[in-house]
């Protein structure tokens, strides 16, 4: 008898812990950065944003056809990712043809995953090799999904999708702010955060992943709402919640769980147990100056100059000035869009609206030579 008891406590014990999350998982239950499982945070997880393996970066385009494209950046070629010698990148039969936006593109686990519409029209969940073959679907997500392509993580054994559901109410605009997520390796799904505001301007919603921890900030014109949700137990917390006085732009949460905001020049964080406060600014900055983004020990801004060109600042989460440079003639008179930064390189996208053209490049801190990673005509 004591045996069966014994037996049946084992049987209950590892459902238990097979129930919460990934704590089961001993792949999952580090602090650290896991490089294989983890949000590459530096790179963006946008619906047009790009990720990075090695020497190698790949992205999806939509000029014309919707593709997967790569950068290798040992022979320094830019090409679709289709490996047919034949093929001309036209049809479904390209392995680089998609039927939707690749949101979220990422390299999780060696592969390239991401978050699409699929040809009969469902959302679901992709996963190919890094050459382009063996595209499969993981697994079909939830219809509303279709609406959360804000931003789409893929992190630790799950998928987050976040975004903005908009409507009308008794006359009024009225946005629901969501964030969900489901398993990869199965077809559960659970809602992350719901919220809802009626009048005003649209909120903006970001997610980030750390650890076992994912990050929500909700931002209107003049208030922040700072969420910490834990993956393992799938509980979440209020960090932050109130007005202030400057307009919300973006956020990075670190790996401490100090959580900094940008706000005009201004750069603030929010620390365990303290109040929301201003660190450092880019006052040295001129009027057309603006805080680009966040990056692992980097805060990035960009500044239109008088002559066409851009500036770049870029200091750490200290304050101090790390690089101060102008681009010169790259992307001089055009559009500009930060995408990240990379092995001590900025990337960002430029749009010629003279002709179309919409350029990516690698910038290095150094100032060495720019590397251009593709160019194509909208």
């Amino acid at each position: 008898m004591k045996r069966i008891i014994l037996f049946a406590a084992m049987i209950l014990m590892m459902t238990l812990l097979a129930s919460c999350g990934d704590s089961g998982d001993p792949r999952f239950a580090a602090d650290e950065y896991l490089e294989a499982y983890d949000q590459n945070r530096n790179l963006p997880p946008i619906f047009d944003g790009l990720c990075k393996s090695g020497d190698t970066f790949y992205i999806c385009t939509h000029s014309g056809k919707v593709l997967l494209q790569l950068f290798d950046g040992k022979s320094g070629m830019s090409m679709p990712l289709c490996i047919k010698p034949e093929c001309t990148h036209t049809d479904d039969s390209c392995n680089a043809v998609l039927s939707g936006y690749a949101n979220g593109l990422s390299v999780y686990e060696g592969r390239l995953y991401w978050a699409g519409v699929s040809n009969d029209f469902n959302y679901a969940v992709y996963s190919e090799s890094l050459d382009g073959t063996g595209r499969q679907i993981l697994r079909e997500l939830p219809e509303e999904w279709v609406n959360l392509d804000d931003y789409t993580v893929f992190h630790r054994g799950k998928v987050y999708g976040a975004g903005i559901l908009e409507s009308i109410s008794g006359g009024s605009p009225e946005y629901t702010v969501k964030v969900c997520g489901g398993t990869l390796d199965g077809n559960d799904s659970f809602t992350v955060l719901d919220k809802t505001f009626i009048g005003g301007a649209s909120p903006k919603v970001e997610i980030q992943a750390v650890g076992n921890t994912l990050y929500a900030a909700i931002m209107t014109e003049n208030t922040l709402e700072l969420y910490s949700w834990d993956c393992q137990k799938q509980d979440m917390n209020s960090i932050y919640s109130g007005s202030v006085d400057f307009k919300p732009g973006e956020f990075w949460a670190d790996s401490a769980g100090d959580i900094y905001i940008s706000g005009g020049l201004n750069v603030y964080k929010l620390s365990k147990g303290k109040e929301l406060s201003k660190v450092f600014d880019f006052s040295e900055m001129g009027d057309l100056a603006r805080i680009a983004g966040f990056c692992d020990g980097y805060v990035i801004t960009d500044e239109l100059c008088a002559d066409g060109t851009i500036g770049v600042l870029i200091k750490d989460y200290s304050g101090n000035t790390v690089v101060e440079s102008n681009f010169g003639e790259i992307g001089k008179n055009m559009g500009r869009a930060y995408f990240g930064c990379c092995d001590d390189s900025l990337i960002y996208r430029f749009y010629n609206m003279d002709n179309g053209a919409m350029t990516y490049m690698s910038i290095p801190f150094s100032g060495d030579q720019a590397t251009l990673l593709w160019k194509f005509d909208m």
